[in-house]
């Protein structure tokens, strides 16, 4: 802060010990809900908190990985909202490694095969003038964040309350939520109806 005053400090932790020293902490999704009372007591004392994903942990986690269904890339935003976390740093955004170009299911890194999708969700596109093509896990997880500032315009015009309700229809946590994509649909209906 004294070498490059102004400059927002954000990391990527897994850590809740450093209050005071980063301007944005962005947590792996697994460890907010391991130590969420800290997390949360951290919230109410000023720290900003955004949320990050990587390759593990796997299972039901809501991750941006190929083998969950699609609707979760795009719900992990509205868990996002649901905790107070109005940011997603994004790992791995174009992430291609060479030897397996075309390959939708690897990230080898130094000799680490990582799950499938973890890797990337563009692709590298040089007849495109923006440089990249989008997967369709990103053009879902592009949905989600566009469903977030809905669910922040709401909170505007009416309270947290009234978007968390709707959002815990379909999510309450990371690995407590349904991908029935008609549920999501009706969500957002509802939703755009809500703020006329």
């Amino acid at each position: 802060r004294k070498c490059m005053p102004g400059i927002t400090i954000l990391e990527a932790v897994e850590t809740t010990d450093i209050a005071g020293a980063l301007d944005i902490w962005a947590v792996k999704q697994a460890t907010y809900e391991k130590y969420i009372d800290i997390y949360r007591t951290l919230q109410d004392m000023g720290e900003e908190m955004m949320i990050y994903s990587c390759g593990f942990p796997a299972g039901a986690m809501m991750n941006r990985v190929i083998d969950l269904p699609l609707v979760v890339s795009r719900l992990f935003m509205w868990v996002c909202y649901h905790y107070h976390c109005h940011g997603f740093l994004h790992f791995g955004y174009g992430e291609h490694n060479d030897e397996i170009e075309g390959s939708t299911c690897l990230r080898v890194k130094e000799g680490v095969t990582l799950p499938p999708g973890d890797a990337f969700i563009v692709y590298p596109a040089k007849d495109n003038p923006y440089g990249v093509w989008y997967s369709i896990r990103g053009h879902h997880q592009r949905l989600g964040a566009v469903d977030h500032e809905l669910f922040c315009m709401l909170e505007k015009k009416y309270s947290f309350e009234k978007a968390d309700e709707l959002i815990t229809r379909c999510c309450r946590g990371f690995e407590d939520y349904q991908t029935d994509t008609e549920l999501v649909e009706n969500i957002r209906h509802s939703v755009l109806e809500l703020l006329g």
